[in-house]
Order: C-alpha cells, then sequence, then structure tokens
C-alpha cells in the first residue's frame, strides 16, 4: 500500500506542476495540515479521558469483574483458551464497546498471542478476528469527536444505530465463526 500512496503522492505532484498549480498545491498541503492538526488536537481530550476511564475501571476491578461475567460466554465461544486469553478478549471486547479501537489494539494483539497457545488456535482466533473486527460500540469515540470537530450540533445523535449495527454485525461475524468451526470439524 504504500507503494501504491507514494506512486499516486508522485503522479498527482507532477500533474500538479506541469498543469502551473503549484501554489494552489502548496496551500492546499498547508491547509489539509492545519485540518489534520485541529482534528487531532481536538480528539486528543476524548481519547485522552476514555483511556484514563478504561485504566480506573481495569485498576479497581470492574473490568476483571466484566471478565467474571462473560467467562460463561467466553468459554462457549472461545473453547480450549486459557482464563488469560479470555481476559485479554474481554479487555478487547470492553475498549471496542466504548468505542476506543486504539485502546483496544493491544489487548488484542495479546489476546491473539494467547490463543495461539489453544488447543485449536485457527478456530480461536477466527472467532477472535470475527468478534473484534465487527466491534460491537456503545460509545463511538472517534465518530463523536470527529463530528464535533467537525461543528456538529449534536455529534451523538449516532449512538444508537451505532449500536443496533454493530451488534448486527456481531452476530452474524459469530454465527459465520461458529458456522466455520462446526463446517471444519465435520470435515475433518
Amino acid at each position: 500500500m504504500s507503494a501504491v500512496f507514494t506512486v499516486l503522492i508522485g503522479m498527482s505532484l507532477l500533474y500538479g506542476l506541469f498543469c502551473g498549480k503549484a501554489e494552489a498545491m502548496t496551500a492546499a498541503v498547508f491547509a489539509s495540515a492545519e485540518t489534520a492538526a485541529e482534528t487531532v488536537i481536538s480528539m486528543l481530550g476524548s481519547y485522552a479521558f476514555w483511556l484514563g476511564l478504561l485504566n480506573v475501571a481495569k485498576e479497581s476491578g470492574i473490568v476483571s469483574l466484566a471478565a467474571r461475567l462473560m467467562r460463561p460466554l467466553m468459554k462457549k465461544l472461545f473453547p480450549g483458551s486459557s482464563k488469560e486469553a479470555q481476559a485479554y478478549v474481554t479487555l478487547n471486547f470492553v475498549a471496542n464497546f466504548f468505542g476506543m479501537g486504539n485502546a483496544a489494539t493491544p489487548f488484542g494483539l495479546r489476546a491473539a498471542e494467547e490463543l495461539e497457545k489453544g488447543e485449536d488456535p485457527d478456530a480461536l482466533i477466527s472467532m477472535f478476528m470475527a468478534i473484534n473486527t465487527s466491534a460491537v460500540q456503545l460509545i463511538p469515540m472517534g465518530v463523536i469527536a470527529l463530528r464535533q470537530a467537525a461543528g456538529s450540533l449534536m455529534p451523538a445523535d449516532i449512538l444508537m444505530p451505532t449500536f443496533l449495527v454493530s451488534l448486527a454485525g456481531l452476530v452474524f461475524a459469530v454465527m459465520m465463526a461458529l458456522f466455520a468451526r462446526k463446517k471444519e470439524k465435520k470435515d475433518a
């Protein structure tokens, strides 16, 4: 992908120079850089708040409680995996649930490492990927922060539609992963 983007940017620059639009290109580059910096700064507060809240939840035992409550479900979805793997899957799920995809990444990487040690690593990781990529979100903080930075009067009015669509995606993804697991066992 890096090569593709490099070629596209290079072609754009050459085309702009060839057409005599160097001044307009320079202005657009600086305007875009300014917009990017403003967006990052406006999102920084939201992410810092939610990451801090997630850390407080982890330190206070709320995440452990969520892991215990989700353990029966985790045992069914991830049979043959360790409690540590299930805990990392839960942390990943909680971070995604609150719309902090970037915070979910380290937990997801650790979950994948632990799931590889399970009885059927391919099936476990396939299930994890299905859950992780569907990412049920109660509070899509990234999108809300972007809408707020763009000047939306009601940046959080997407909560219910986002939750329902991501929940439907999760159900479908889990059903497909279970179907694939069952078909693989049948073929073996």
